[in-house]
Formats: structure tokens, sequence, C-alpha cells
């Protein structure tokens, strides 16, 4: 079935804003990073590019 330009789709579009649980999940995980940044100070070497915290285990990439 092949459809032609003057047709238009029906279909409820797609809200362009993020979901709450994902919305929710996001900023989680920044706090968490954030919190990670500020009050641990045992942190490895950096290892390609990333370096890994050996208090809660997170990783993060070098701004370098």
């Amino acid at each position: 079935m092949r459809t032609g330009l003057a047709e238009v789709c029906l279909d409820k579009p797609r809200a362009a804003w993020m979901p709450v649980g994902e919305f929710l999940s996001t900023l989680l995980q920044t706090v968490a990073q954030q919190r990670c940044r500020f009050l641990h100070d045992k942190i490895s070497r950096p290892v390609e590019g990333k370096y890994r915290c050996w208090t809660c285990h997170r990783e993060f990439e070098t701004d370098w």
C-alpha cells in the first residue's frame, strides 16, 4: 500500500516533553553524581578518559 502526498496521518501526536519518570531518573542521577564529586575523595587514576570513585564506584569522564 502506497501513501500519496495528500494523505494525512490522524494518529495522536507525541508529546515533545520528557516523561515524568525519565525526568526523575535523570535528576536523581545528576544529584548523585554531584554528591559524589563533592563528598568522596578516593578516586582512581584516569584510564581511557574515565576515572572511578572507589567509594560509590561511579565512573566519570575526564574533562580534558
